[in-house]
């Protein structure tokens, strides 16, 4: 793999990981906080937190994984991952529309966009991987 190659697939990782700990934040912050974007009070707490610790974990997993010379099957991971998430965040979002304010709405929406953009990303960095080969 050129380094160029491997730049790209980095970033991406980073970029996910990134994503990943805002998400975990704020899913952790969601049962206190969410409603100062417009999120009724999320319960129960402990699920909300369990999934942001697990958006945490996966984060370093990432991160571990940009650092190695075997990501493919993490970033593999990660898209799947990602196309799953921003289908289940736009789900949520259609079962729970009319409990949302506006702005939790917005909140719901971006994260489900940026679910959807790394998981183009890393699918993509998957296949031009491939190709390298």
């Amino acid at each position: 793999m050129t380094q160029a190659v491997r730049r790209r697939f980095t970033a991406v990782l980073i970029g996910d990981a990134l994503w990943d700990f805002l998400l975990g934040l704020a899913f952790c912050l969601a049962p206190w906080q969410g409603h100062v974007v417009g999120i009724p009070v999320a319960r129960p707490w402990a699920v909300f937190v369990v999934i942001g610790a697990g958006c945490f974990v996966f984060a370093v997993v990432l991160v571990l994984a940009a650092r190695s010379t075997d990501d493919l099957p993490v970033t593999r991971l990660a898209a799947i991952s990602n196309a799953v998430g921003a289908v289940v965040v736009l789900l949520a979002l259609a079962v729970f529309f009319a409990q949302l304010q506006s702005g939790g709405v917005i909140v719901v929406i971006v994260a489900a966009v940026g679910c959807a953009v790394f998981a183009v990303l890393e699918g993509l960095a998957v296949r031009h991987r491939r190709k390298a080969h």
